[in-house]
């Protein structure tokens, strides 16, 4: 029997961010800390890079081209975005296909929550849902916390339809503070029930002023993929059989566009609970059609899904 369960579709903001060179041969390295403007020091990025970095496919020599690139932006702290794909990638280790990088659960902390303090909600997640996945249970649930308070007071109130609003309750949202919940109590020795709350307070009273209003004035988006292509139609709503023992699923895409209007490629760059339920989740990224443009070189733009089901779980736990 199928089930009709919905994924969320929902590109990503392009904006300016900090980014420099690769060290190779031939060419001017502008240092991170060189580079005042960041939309131009971005533009000198090896053409394609993410999709290099990412693609296993891709020839060798462009993919340590690429990876350098990234590994050199990844030191500016004022430019976090590229240092936020070394992180996942350093957070994934071996089970993202082809990763050049090892698991390095160190760095992933500092460039993922880099990422989420300069105003990208779904580092935060991401931070939450390495933690749990490592066995550092207290850290998942304070990463689950400030995600789900930033969510509720600032992302909800900027939402206008109510079951967009019910799904992004009950989906992936709810499902992440189940399982944390769940984790929590996998502590020994146990851990008092009132540090949750004392863990999330200290934090926001560090944090909240400064990031929540990062947030609220928008995701913290890319630069590294130039300007992207015109979308003509995406799926919105779309419906999927349902996924074995998978109550919410999450995942982000690079996707590669011919001057055509034609997707080349979909390159999955983050994902939960695994790579398998990214390769799930393409069904939806690929009925989105783009407008044709002038020009050869292909396109990119990023697309980002979300699995769940609107009678699943309740943040009000």
């Amino acid at each position: 029997m199928r089930t009709a369960i919905r994924a969320m579709c929902a590109c990503l903001l392009v904006s300016a961010a900090c980014v420099a060179q690769a060290d190779v041969p031939g060419l001017e390295q502008p240092r991170p800390s060189d580079a005042d403007d960041c939309a131009a020091a971005a533009a000198a990025m090896p053409a394609g890079a993410i999709l290099d970095l990412l693609d296993p496919e891709a020839p060798d020599d462009r993919r340590q081209r690429a990876r350098a690139a990234y590994e050199l932006a990844a030191e500016s702290a004022a430019c976090p975005e590229f240092g936020y794909t070394v992180g996942l990638l350093h957070r994934f280790g071996p089970d993202l296909p082809g990763n050049l990088l090892p698991r390095d659960l160190p760095k992933a902390r500092v460039l993922i929550r880099r990422m989420a303090e300069a105003g990208y909600l779904q580092a935060y997640a991401d931070l939450a849902e390495m933690e749990m996945v490592h066995g550092r249970y207290r850290e998942s649930m304070k990463w689950t916390q400030v995600y789900l308070y930033f969510v509720k007071n600032i992302k909800m109130p900027q939402m206008r339809n109510g079951d967009d609003i019910q799904f992004d309750r009950a989906a992936y949202n709810g499902h992440l503070l189940n399982r944390a919940e769940v984790v929590w109590r996998w502590q020994k020795p146990a851990v008092p029930r009132r540090h949750v709350n004392q863990d999330l307070t200290a934090y926001l009273a560090e944090h909240e002023t400064r990031v929540g209003a990062l947030i609220a004035e928008g995701a913290r988006g890319y630069a590294d993929l130039g300007p992207g292509p015109r979308r003509v139609e995406d799926p919105g709503r779309c419906y999927l059989k349902a996924l074995d023992r998978v109550g919410a699923a999450t995942a982000s895409y690079v996707v590669e566009v011919q001057h055509s209007g034609q997707v080349s490629r979909i390159i999955a760059e983050n994902f939960v609970p695994n790579m398998e339920t990214a390769d799930f989740l393409k069904t939806c990224v690929r009925r989105y059609r783009f407008a044709a443009f002038d020009g050869t070189r292909p396109r990119l733009t990023r697309v980002s899904m979300t699995y769940g089901s609107s009678e699943g779980a309740s943040l009000r736990r």
